[in-house]
């Protein structure tokens, strides 16, 4: 069957979006544009409360960083000059404050600063989505590894390994999903119904997840 659609057509979503463009939080160019501006955003207002801009400048610079104003596409053209988008949207932003405010925008930051910010800010918008995702994909296998009759069937595996039967892979991978966010030493709960093959993986230990520090004070929403 030939795919009708062509390289770079409008609507494609390209060779792996249909796997992973999935869940209620986005992390397009959009997406990627508004951490950015958050980030410039959170900062003008760090400057303010520390007494180094003029007072309102926050505010000022919170309002001015919404995504639908920038083009990015002229974003993304003049990247091509710095290596990256963030040196001319700090120009934008500031060409879109008043002019007491603009100093407020992108001082004693660097491009490095602002992407990793936006990268952490993005990280934190999907991580429930992603544990949402986590938890519906481990009830579905829980419910695949069901108690195994006589002559249970075979798993298919794209590896070498030894036999195991559908329920046993099933179990198995029900476990690693819950196993993904390791918030406590304590081992997660057995997701497997009673009299599925649970003991080739019901010793799995984890590491502790690193200890909250609290909502990030960058966020887009002024504190």
């Amino acid at each position: 069957m030939t795919d009708q659609t062509e390289p770079g057509a409008r609507g494609s979503k390209g060779l792996f979006g249909g796997v992973f463009d999935r869940g209620g939080a986005a992390t397009d160019d959009t997406a990627w544009l508004q951490a950015m501006l958050d980030a410039e955003a959170g900062l003008a207002r760090a400057l303010e409360r520390a007494g180094l801009v003029p007072a309102g400048s926050g505010e000022a610079v919170t309002a001015a960083a919404q995504a639908g104003d920038f083009s990015i596409g002229e974003l993304g053209e003049l990247a091509a000059l710095t290596g990256n988008p963030v040196p001319a949207l700090a120009r934008a932003l500031a060409r879109r404050v008043p002019r007491a405010a603009a100093g407020a925008v992108h001082r004693g930051a660097t491009s490095q600063d602002i992407l990793d910010t936006a990268a952490m800010l993005l990280a934190r918008r999907v991580i429930e989505v992603v544990l949402a995702d986590l938890a519906q994909a481990s009830a579905a296998a829980a419910v695949t590894a069901s108690p195994e009759p006589a002559g249970a069937s075979p798993a298919r595996s794209s590896a070498r390994a030894s036999p195991a039967s559908a329920s046993s892979m099933a179990c198995s991978h029900a476990m690693s999903l819950v196993s993904a966010p390791p918030r406590s030493k304590t081992p997660p709960n057995n997701p497997c119904p009673p009299g599925s093959s649970w003991s080739a993986i019901s010793g799995i230990s984890l590491p502790p997840f690193p200890a909250s520090r609290g909502p990030l004070a960058i966020s887009g929403t002024p504190r």
